[in-house]
């Protein structure tokens, strides 16, 4: 297990116990081999699916869209972790940003994706936005800073079940993890 995948697990612990029901909700990971499977056709070789997918991947299955229970449905506030299934129909629309890649998604067509170009790092891709922008340096990054987020509450419950974030705990935090990062500076 990678130092992403233990993180990652971690941040689904902690979820879960802000959010009971969570990590079930996500459903089970699948196998390598089903993961090229489903993805192969994105790709123009199985080795140019990104590493992150699997590490992913074989730990959870992701959020359902069609999921009711409000909950449960985002992996940080306003995003959903998407599904292994829903995947290469949204890896088709970055046809603009070739080596951009979602992993997150909202409702409104923005995504958190990863770049496998000399960009690197993880980045909030908004539709109504002409350029992408950084958030964090590399997935374990990513993963660190959500932790940290559920661990410190800054991630809560409101009292209609949607998730929500204390924004400045969210920037002082965000900043501490990621403190060349622009996005987090207030």
């Amino acid at each position: 297990m990678t130092k992403f995948q233990k993180t990652f697990k971690q941040v689904i612990h902690v979820a879960d116990i802000v959010r009971p029901g969570y990590k079930d909700s996500l459903g089970k990971g699948v196998r390598r081999e089903v993961i090229k499977q489903k993805l192969s056709a994105s790709f123009e070789q199985v080795e140019d699916i990104p590493e992150i997918y699997f590490e992913i991947y074989e730990l959870i299955g992701g959020t359902p869209r069609e999921i009711q229970n409000q909950k449960l449905m985002d992996f940080i506030p306003g995003y959903y972790l998407i599904t292994l299934d829903e995947l290469p129909s949204l890896i088709e629309k970055f046809y603009w940003k070739p080596s951009y890649f979602p992993i997150l998604s909202n409702y409104s067509s923005d995504f958190v994706c990863f770049s496998t170009n000399e960009a690197n790092g993880i980045f909030l891709a908004a539709h109504d936005e002409p350029e992408i922008e950084k958030i964090h340096n590399n997935s374990l990054d990513f993963a660190q800073t959500i932790l940290e987020f559920y661990q410190q509450n800054v991630y809560f419950l409101d009292e209609d079940g949607y998730l929500e974030s204390n924004d400045d705990k969210e920037d002082e935090i965000g900043q501490k993890i990621n403190p060349k990062i622009d996005y987090w500076i207030g």
